[in-house]
């Protein structure tokens, strides 16, 4: 099943996403709407960086030099966003990079 969200008036992005339990599209809600997967996927990114970072910098331990964080997000049919289990079912893979 295809997902269009629309980034903007002239911008959309085509999710390729597998039914979930029989339901589908017509079955969304407010929270899986399309158009809010990719703001969703960005907000996630910003407080996982956020979070990463206040710790590194907060620790009685010296901080790394560097230190990277890899994780993906899957979209399911009724656009809901998800953490992927693994970079294979990722449909969205972000590295986040410190130091």
């Amino acid at each position: 099943m295809l997902l269009e969200s629309n980034l903007n008036d002239r911008s959309i992005i085509i999710f390729d996403c597998e039914s979930v339990n029989a339901i589908d599209k017509g079955a969304i809600t407010v929270r899986g709407h399309p158009d809010k997967i990719l703001p969703g996927m960005v907000e996630t990114i910003k407080s996982v960086a956020k979070e990463l970072g206040e710790a590194i910098n907060t620790e009685s331990l010296p901080a790394p030099s560097t230190m990277e964080v890899r994780f993906g997000f899957k979209v399911d049919s009724n656009a809901i966003v998800s953490v992927a289990r693994s970079e294979n079912d990722a449909q969205v893979l972000i590295t986040l990079r410190f130091g």
